[in-house]
């Protein structure tokens, strides 16, 4: 199998069709799978018939993949096979006639109220040796709660995108498409006291506060650059030398106090927080609350339930979510039927 075509396939991707990087990592992703079914059989890329595919699908399936992704998979490898098909590699796109797996409509998994309110109030009151960290953790839940984002969209923020007087997010979504996100007033509050704690440098007589690693520094890179080991930073901030304390202090606020916070949501090691850190977050705290297999898409479902359930139609849904189309956000059409389903009811049961 040519490893090659991967990767002029990604650039193809990223390049031409301009798709996001998460999309092209899943891309990726069900690629690798797909070569390494084929080397496995001895089967190139340029051989491939709809017989195949089918073998693929099924072996998919017998290994524990859903439907979804089963699916997910089929439609990759056709743009895949499309795209050989365009550089001439072959002939005929063993997909073209192919039909997705019919798959039973579920309806999204949402949580209740008195679950939110437990996972809101586990993650502002929870243990956490970092303060600063309980706070962003506690921001995480409100955000993707009141808002509808995907957890790439919440871990991509900049506070360059926040327009906090305004209550407004620019938030770029799937296929490099930009939205608005309206802030709630209980988002506005917290982010507003989270930007004020994360923008300041303070030493607390142990470590630095969240200010060094919302620039992407912590205190041994920092005495790194300032010219002494670590150790002796350590004395200086306990208290046992007042005037290299003082040269710290004056030389963080001249070389890193000025400098811009690049990322809303980090680690304690100053990097941009990832998605599976955030993930396993989210997790760990929703164990905590009572929710097991907590996940971030389910908070985007109940982000939209709660939207649909005070009356929102399927269009302001839609821009809200940032859904490319309103069949997408055909799936909340249940929620909030209740009214209907009592006329409905006295209906069918008038003499």
């Amino acid at each position: 199998m040519k490893m090659d075509y991967l990767t002029e396939f990604l650039d193809y991707l990223k390049y031409q069709r301009g798709l996001s990087e998460n999309t092209l990592q899943s891309y990726e992703w069900d690629l690798k799978i797909f070569f390494k079914w084929a080397n496995d059989r001895e089967l190139k890329v340029e051989q491939v018939k709809i017989k195949d595919i089918d073998s693929f699908l099924i072996w998919l399936r017998k290994n524990g993949n859903c439907i979804g992704t089963a699916n997910r998979r089929a439609y990759c490898l056709k743009s895949f096979f499309r795209w050989l098909l365009r550089i001439e590699v072959i002939d005929r796109n063993p997909l073209d006639l192919f039909e997705q797996i019919k798959a039973p409509k579920l309806l999204p998994k949402y949580l209740t109220k008195e679950q939110q309110e437990s996972l809101l109030e586990t993650a502002k009151n929870g243990k956490n040796k970092l303060a600063w960290a309980k706070k962003r953790n506690y921001l995480m839940f409100l955000f993707l709660i009141d808002t509808g984002l995907r957890i790439g969209e919440l871990c991509s923020i900049k506070p360059t995108d926040i327009d906090l007087s305004g209550g407004i997010l620019r938030v770029c979504g799937k296929g490099s498409k930009e939205r608005e996100v309206v802030l709630s007033d209980r988002v506005r509050k917290v982010l507003g006291e989270y930007l004020d704690a994360i923008r300041v440098i303070d030493f607390d007589g142990q470590v630095a506060g969240p200010g060094l690693a919302s620039r992407g520094f912590n205190l041994k890179t920092v005495t790194a650059e300032f010219g002494i080991s670590h150790s002796m930073a350590k004395n200086a901030i306990r208290g046992n030398s007042r005037e290299t304390l003082a040269r710290l202090r004056a030389f963080v606020k001249d070389k890193i106090q000025a400098l811009p916070v690049p990322w809303l949501f980090f680690n304690r090691r100053g990097k941009q927080l990832c998605q599976r850190h955030a993930f396993l977050v989210i997790k760990r705290i929703g164990r905590k609350a009572g929710i097991e297999g907590l996940y971030p898409h389910l908070l985007r479902h109940t982000f939209a339930t709660n939207l649909r359930r005070r009356g929102a139609d399927l269009l302001l849904m839609r821009e809200a979510l940032g859904h490319a189309s309103v069949s997408t956000t055909q799936i909340y059409a249940h929620v909030g039927n209740e009214e209907y389903k009592s006329q409905l009811r006295n209906l069918v049961n008038q003499n």
